[in-house]
């Protein structure tokens, strides 16, 4: 039960968070999706690594690497 109620302030968050992110690049939403995007491929990245003793190979290094080229081109890419 305790975890269908944090539910309710962890959606809210969620909504407050995508706000800002709209209000941030323009009123566009597609930046805040590949920002989350990326954020959820570093943070498996490091929890695999963290709690499973997954290392980072080369398949791993160049996934985190597209992942930052895509928060790069969001960021500086203005048109």
């Amino acid at each position: 039960m305790w975890l269908l109620l944090m539910g309710i302030p962890i959606t809210w968050i969620f909504k407050i968070a995508t706000e800002w992110v709209v209000k941030g690049f323009g009123g566009q939403f597609w930046p805040g999706r590949f920002m989350s995007f990326t954020a959820g491929i570093v943070i498996f990245t490091a929890m695999t690594y963290i709690f499973k003793d997954e290392g980072i190979n080369l398949k791993t290094t160049i996934s985190l690497c597209l992942a930052f080229a895509l928060i790069i081109v969001q960021l500086f890419w203005k048109s």
